[in-house]
């Protein structure tokens, strides 16, 4: 089944659209994931657990974070390479499904992830600047200390979910695409800040909800440190909680890969009320032809 991206839809039909999405192409979505989600989410676990000191490997991983912080200094330019990798990710996934859906009569549910893989890369060849968007709107927003300040551009920064998929689904200029983004992101404000706000919030029961076992591993390993126990058996508790770290990392990719889609169809909603993009694309057709 076919759901359009380019469709006059209200905040909360846009949020169905997006579930329906994910559902109507489940496999493929599920598939492309895994090729490219699963790889960072392995480095970022690995890179968190180098964090940890030698003292403290087998002990307190509830509390990594501690450790992250204290070295990060030494691990600043790998953490900023699996950030920028995952993000680069998440939009090379979305946009090439959101393309191949398009381009597709019978959508893309039925494509293999051989078939995919053009897509991929066309997708992954536009979308490798996004990131750098994204991380230049975090440092202004962080970099100022004035509070109101802050908080104008974080208001702002919300109509910015449209820039990419003006960039990546309409081949925008980067002009042209921030004066629609203003323009666009500014008159549906609240069903966006919404959307992004109601997909994060469950996200991040899933998010939790896999990191869970890592604490209770954490509670686990600290009994047994009281205790004569053999090191298979700390090495495979400390095992377990790098694959539910990996797997929290990878569940945090597929709520990311949602929360996009949503922006996506916000913009396909509003792009089609404003400028009748559908239309458009279709007359293009018809001239190719």
């Amino acid at each position: 089944m076919k759901i359009h991206l380019y469709e006059h839809r209200s905040m909360l039909e846009c949020l169905e659209a997006t579930m329906d999405f994910l559902r109507a192409n489940r496999r493929v979505w599920w598939h492309t994931a895994l090729l490219l989600f699963l790889p960072v989410a392995l480095v970022m676990a690995i890179v968190v657990f180098s964090t940890m000191d030698d003292d403290r490997s087998h002990h307190d991983l509830f509390f990594w974070f501690e450790n992250l912080v204290e070295n990060f200094d030494r691990h600043a330019v790998l953490f900023a390479v699996t950030i920028f990798a995952g993000v680069w990710m998440v939009f090379t996934q979305v946009y090439a499904l959101l393309l191949a859906n398009e381009a597709s009569a019978d959508g893309a549910d039925k494509l293999t992830l051989k078939q995919m893989r053009p897509w991929l890369w066309k997708m992954a060849r536009r979308s490798w600047s996004m990131p750098m968007v994204l991380f230049f709107m975090m440092l202004v927003v962080f970099g100022f200390q004035s509070v109101g300040l802050a908080l104008l551009i974080g208001i702002f920064s919300v109509p910015m979910a449209m820039f990419p998929s003006l960039r990546l689904m309409e081949g925008k200029g980067w002009r042209n695409s921030l004066e629609r983004t203003v323009k666009m992101g500014f008159s549906v404000w609240f069903p966006l800040a919404f959307n992004i706000a109601l997909v994060s919030m469950l996200g991040l029961y899933v998010i939790v909800a896999l990191w869970l076992p890592t604490g209770l591993l954490s509670l686990l390993q600290e009994t047994f440190s009281y205790q004569r126990v053999s090191e298979f058996e700390e090495l495979f508790i400390y095992a377990l909680g790098f694959v539910f770290t990996t797997a929290a990392f990878f569940g945090f990719h597929i709520v990311a890969s949602m929360v996009v889609t949503v922006c996506a169809y916000e913009y396909g909603s509003v792009s089609e009320r404003m400028y009748a993009t559908s239309l458009e694309e279709e007359v293009s057709h018809f001239e190719e032809l």
